[in-house]
């Protein structure tokens, strides 16, 4: 029997931008190319409202090293003070973090 398991979004992570009211976050992928990169976030885990897309660069560290794909997607008009919950993942597989 032949099962094909999807590595899926991983090594998610969060970063500043030069404004105050944005975060950075980004992921790869491997070997999967994912065609409409998002992320969902939102002041509630069950109410993920806004969302942004995401852009997309491949990455190679030589013949044994990763091969793969790195998104970036900013998350704008976040609240100061405020706990955000967000996933991110691609529109046309519906595959998800």
């Amino acid at each position: 029997m032949d099962i094909k398991v999807k590595t899926g979004h991983k090594q998610i992570h969060l970063g500043f931008t030069e404004n105050q009211n944005e975060m950075q976050v980004m992921w790869v992928s491997n070997p999967e190319e994912y065609l409409e990169p998002v992320v969902f976030y939102g002041e509630y885990p069950t109410k993920l409202n806004q969302m942004e897309k995401a852009t997309t660069d491949t990455y190679n560290v030589g013949h044994f090293g990763f091969h793969g794909r790195i998104y970036r997607a900013v998350m704008k008009n976040l609240k100061f003070g405020k706990k955000y919950f967000y996933k991110v993942g691609d529109l046309k597989t519906r595959t998800f973090s």
